[in-house]
């Protein structure tokens, strides 16, 4: 807990100096949907060096821009700033080495891109998962890439049982960008509970997080992990610098500042380290 703290003091700390140079944001301007309302889909195009191919999203919305304060269904259609900072993290060659030939989760995947950006640059095998309305958007996008050959997708609801048992475990690699949102203190419980469950000895996880002014709704998942799991952060920053949403085709989104956007890697601790209770 100390340690997130302390990530969030730095990012804080960097950003001063720069509030002369442009108004601060405490929360970055959400992707908004690129398609027109009534349910049209959207295409945001991902490329990069390292990618035989630009990835294509598709990201869907039933109403239009204001549906993301009235339906929590569109939240998982849309492409958040984490993603693509997440993907160029996975592109770059120095980090290869943590899904290449491995297997890899990915939860609350929404559109599916980072999965889809390890399977496409070598991963053994990709688990795509979200909940069940997600999934039909989820499956598009495999296919469009034409990654089925080693990405799948499933349903996962977080602390479900059921969901749980029928996937082999445990993962290589599990990944998950832009979970950590303001969310119920149950709900945090069943997503740790669920990173435990597909965990093992040499899992390495990597969440993906934004800085969004107000950390304190969001310290119950960080305490349950500080439980379960040895914890390093570090930032997406540098992955942000010359990133652009209107570029990749989401004219009417933008990053928020660099510095909050950050990256928490999290391994098992034993036995005799842990203190969960759940």
């Amino acid at each position: 807990w100390l340690k997130f703290w302390s990530g969030a003091a730095m990012a804080l700390d960097r950003r001063a100096l720069r509030t002369q140079l442009r108004a601060a944001k405490c929360r970055a301007v959400k992707p908004r949907p690129t398609a027109t309302p009534g349910g049209a889909v959207g295409v945001m195009e991902f490329g990069h060096e390292e990618l035989p191919r630009p990835v294509q999203i598709a990201q869907k919305t039933a109403a239009g821009a204001a549906a993301l304060d009235q339906r929590e269904s569109t939240i998982h259609t849309l492409v958040w700033p984490c993603s693509p900072l997440f993907a160029r993290f996975l592109c770059d060659p120095k980090n290869r080495g943590l899904f290449e030939g491995k297997t890899v989760l990915e939860l609350g995947a929404g559109n599916g891109l980072p999965g889809i950006v390890a399977g496409m640059l070598g991963a053994k095998s990709v688990v795509i998962t979200d909940v069940n309305d997600a999934l039909p958007l989820i499956r598009k996008n495999v296919e469009v890439n034409e990654v089925q050959g080693n990405v799948t997708v499933a349903e996962l609801f977080w602390g479900r049982e059921e969901h749980m048992t029928a996937l082999e475990k445990p993962f290589d690699l599990i990944i998950g960008t832009d979970l950590i949102a303001n969310m119920h203190e149950e709900t945090y419980a069943d997503l740790v509970r669920t990173l435990r469950h597909f965990s093992g000895p040499e899992t390495l996880i990597l969440i993906a997080y934004e800085f969004r002014g107000d950390m304190w709704n969001d310290h119950h998942f960080f305490d349950g992990m500080d439980s379960w799991f040895h914890d390093e952060n570090g930032s997406l920053a540098p992955y942000a610098e010359d990133f652009s949403f209107a570029a990749a085709g989401c004219s009417e989104a933008e990053l928020g500042d660099p510095d909050d956007y950050m990256l928490f890697r999290y391994r098992m601790k034993s036995d005799s380290e842990r203190t969960g209770e759940f």
